[in-house]
């Protein structure tokens, strides 16, 4: 969406997924997803998804509201209740600034923060 070409962190699941798909034996150039969303030379369209992501929701029985792009925001809600570091999540998401994170996380949490539970102030 914003044309950056950033590296981002792949867990470790997902390497050996791409392991047993055997990803890794296509030329380093190929698209992950291509034609049928198998690795190639062309880049796929975003209809492919779009049309992928419309009958999975079906099958599913999702409701409408759902949207292939709403997966990617709770991705990123749920990286910050894991890594608690908004910079390390701005750049996984692959974020312009640490604001467009904020927009993302979650303000309404309930608990207290541990690691200022854990401190030691004076008032003097």
């Amino acid at each position: 969406k914003n044309r950056k070409n950033d590296i981002v962190t792949l867990p470790k699941n997902i390497v050996d997924s791409f392991l047993d798909l055997k990803i890794y034996e296509y030329p380093n150039d190929y698209y992950i997803f291509s034609k049928n969303f198998i690795p190639g030379p062309d880049q796929t369209s975003s209809k492919q998804f779009r049309d992928k992501w419309l009958s999975i929701r079906k099958a599913l029985k999702f409701p409408v509201s759902y949207q292939f792009y709403s997966l990617k925001d709770t991705g990123i809600t749920n990286l910050m209740g894991i890594l608690k570091d908004t910079r390390q999540v701005r750049d996984q998401a692959r974020h312009s600034s640490i604001a467009i994170t904020d927009i993302y996380t979650p303000h309404n949490s309930m608990v207290g923060n541990e690691n200022i539970k854990k401190l030691d102030l004076s008032f003097e």
